[in-house]
């Protein structure tokens, strides 16, 4: 007889809450984040040894994997916005430790991460550069893979897509928009992506309120 799956339980948050997964490991750990309202995001790191969230509470948190593997702990956490924050993006890590968060605020933000200075030991995310061009909320944001350098796209409730180049991989001070499209008028972008293949045309894909998708090239667009 087939030999039935136990419903998975989340072994580290309490909440007892019954799951089914499938094929996937049957482990789930939980944990509470400090946040004090909605989350919104949450990303793993290139390695997925480290994750972001943000949320409603206009926080940002990142957190890094024990190294016993039980689990994780809270290195970092800091206002980085007047507003919810939407979305955070990694950047690849050969550009450092890099996170880009979008807000209700319409404004968007470059972090790195930094060395404490003085006597605390550790390390602190300072702001590098903040993106103000949006006219609504900015509901997302996204690095580019990094095969075509430091770039960041972002989709905002005024309908524009917009894409930034850093002047300097090695100074981050200075960001350039370099493309700037009307893509939806009523109700705006939702969500932007890249295509992350070497072997495609340069192209991103954002997603509008009204149910549409539209892919961008810069050979083309579908």
């Amino acid at each position: 007889a087939k030999r039935r799956r136990k419903p998975l339980r989340h072994s580290r948050c309490g909440c007892g809450k019954e799951t089914t997964a499938g094929n996937m490991d049957e482990r789930s750990i939980g944990f509470r984040t400090g946040h004090r309202d909605v989350i919104h995001d949450v990303e793993y790191d290139q390695f997925g040894k480290r994750l972001a969230t943000c949320s409603a509470d206009h926080f940002i948190h990142v957190y890094d994997a024990k190294q016993d593997g039980s689990g994780w702990k809270v290195t970092n956490s800091w206002k980085a916005h007047s507003g919810a924050v939407w979305r955070v993006s990694w950047a690849n890590p050969e550009f450092g430790q890099l996170l880009a968060s979008c807000s209700e605020d319409q404004s968007v933000c470059i972090w790195e991460e930094e060395e404490s200075q003085g006597e605390e030991d550790g390390t602190t995310w300072q702001k590098k550069f903040v993106i103000v061009d949006a006219k609504d909320a900015v509901q997302d944001v996204a690095f580019s893979p990094s095969h075509i350098g430091l770039r960041l796209a972002t989709a905002s409730r005024d309908g524009y897509l917009r894409v930034y180049e850093a002047a300097d991989v090695m100074n981050l001070g200075g960001w350039a928009v370099t493309d700037e499209v009307l893509v939806e008028r009523e109700g705006g972008l939702l969500c932007v992506s890249w295509n992350k293949s070497r072997f495609d045309p340069v192209m991103l894909v954002v997603g509008s309120s009204i149910g549409a998708i539209r892919v961008f090239s810069y050979d083309d667009t579908y």
